[in-house]
């Protein structure tokens, strides 16, 4: 049961009503058409539903991953609708009322932030972490360096935020937990995504069909059913990046995640416990 609202909910400078243009994720996405709300999460599956809500919106590119426009996250190229482009009165009755379906997908912890690690830290010429935190510092080469163990990556997080890597939980205020009525996750994405998009009434045009090489695969098709498999775990060489000690130094840095009731992350599923 949703509580009484006292006064608005939403007001000027909350983090979901505020546009920022460094932090795209930071107000959720509007489909109006079908009353949805959704808050993405980089590295939770968000490129794909940005894909979606394009989609569902009409635009002919939608699949388009394009460097130089920056589709589909940039909000001044993808043509899609956030939480700031509507009044606050209209925020407040989209953000209350059960009319709106209010929606996020989750990853568990250390999944994501190996990936967020292998991604912005490992590969790619290390570009993310030398532009983001150690431009700065007084050895740049070492501070990447530092990062390019799982270790060390941790300790750089700690003191440079980044929505990569960002808690789960800090997506939005205390305040907005009540609201939000569903609760997807990368490891039963297929199965999630059908559940809310048979909800709104948009599986059938927009999620059955039309993903995937073959244009024909549901949207998440078959690629997130082994998230949280052990032959993933292989692919990403689990074991030459956790040890067991860094992977309770990943559980406390993410225990206001494990720890949130709607995400439903029961337990500490330990990596370095099975190979």
């Amino acid at each position: 049961m949703r509580p009484k609202t006292r006064g608005k909910l939403v007001q000027p400078g909350d983090f979901i009503y505020y546009r920022d243009d460094k932090r795209w994720d930071s107000a959720p996405i509007v489909i109006e058409s079908h009353k949805l709300v959704f808050f993405t999460i980089p590295k939770v599956g968000c490129t794909v539903w940005k894909q979606l809500f394009r989609r569902m919106e009409g635009y002919s590119d939608w699949q388009d991953q394009d460097g130089e426009r920056l589709l589909p996250h940039n909000p001044n190229e993808n043509g899609l609708k956030y939480l700031y482009d509507y009044s606050i009165e209209k925020a407040n009755e989209i953000m209350t009322s059960p009319k709106w379906t209010k929606a996020m997908m989750v990853r568990e912890p250390k999944q994501r932030f190996l990936s967020a690690f292998l991604d912005k830290a490992v590969s790619n010429d290390h570009a993310h972490i030398r532009n983001k935190c150690c431009q700065f510092m007084e050895d740049a080469q070492q501070c990447v360096d530092s990062a390019q163990t799982a270790s060390g990556f941790l300790e750089l997080i700690k003191a440079c935020e980044d929505d990569h890597w960002r808690a789960q939980y800090d997506r939005v205020d205390y305040k907005y937990w009540p609201y939000i009525d569903m609760v997807l996750h990368v490891e039963t994405a297929e199965e999630d995504a059908k559940r809310l998009l048979q909800k709104i009434g948009a599986w059938d045009e927009f999620g059955q069909t039309g993903w995937s090489s073959d244009h024909q695969s549901p949207i998440f098709g078959n690629a997130a059913k082994s998230a949280g498999d052990h032959a993933t775990w292989s692919q990403w060489q689990v074991w030459k990046w956790y040890t067991p000690e860094v992977e309770r130094q990943v559980e406390a840095f993410y225990r206001a995640d494990y720890e949130n009731p709607l995400f439903n992350f029961t337990t500490y599923e330990c990596f370095t416990c099975v190979k």
